[in-house]
């Protein structure tokens, strides 16, 4: 299977995806992918996900938000932080965060992880 998931338990309520995509890193293998593995979490009784360093699509919260699963989204590491490259950094923050902040299923962001 080119798609596999891996769960682990948060709060009790919960849970962390991990998608591996052994054909091309983050980008889904087809867009059947993403929502089969809405579905299962869903099956497997979870209410959250939490999405660790990738900007998800439009669809993904979509999806989220019919499934009635909870998400936190968090932005990529930005390990080589500058003056020069921060504004842009700010920038693609506050765009993401207005293009999705209206979905139910948004519950959080986290502006910088290990960083």
């Amino acid at each position: 299977d080119l798609y596999r998931i891996t769960f682990r338990i948060v709060d009790g309520a919960g849970a962390e995806t991990r998608n591996i995509n052994v054909v091309d890193g983050y980008t889904p293998v087809n867009p059947e992918a993403i929502e089969n593995d809405i579905i299962a979490l869903k099956r497997m009784g979870y209410n959250g996900a939490r999405i660790h360093e990738k900007i998800e699509t439009p669809r993904f919260h979509f999806l989220c938000d019919k499934l009635g699963i909870l998400r936190t989204m968090e932005m990529p590491s930005f390990y080589w932080l500058s003056r020069r490259a921060f504004p842009a950094y700010e920038k693609e923050f506050r765009e993401i965060v207005a293009r999705d902040a209206m979905h139910p299923s948004s519950i959080a962001w986290v502006v910088f992880n290990e960083t």
